[in-house]
């Protein structure tokens, strides 16, 4: 997560990418995170 935060800052001010951007990428992170750990902690299973 610290890379990204890092990441983000760097292409902000290198590339000029907007804030928002680095944003998603950071929340897209973070939600996947702890999509798996709802699953790796519920042990959910799909049903057929």
């Amino acid at each position: 997560m610290a890379l990204f935060y890092i990441g983000g800052e760097l292409s902000q001010s290198r590339l000029g990418m907007p804030n928002a951007i680095t944003g998603v990428f950071q929340g897209i992170l973070l939600f996947s995170l702890l999509a798996c750990d709802v699953l790796i902690h519920y042990k959910l299973s799909w049903r057929k």
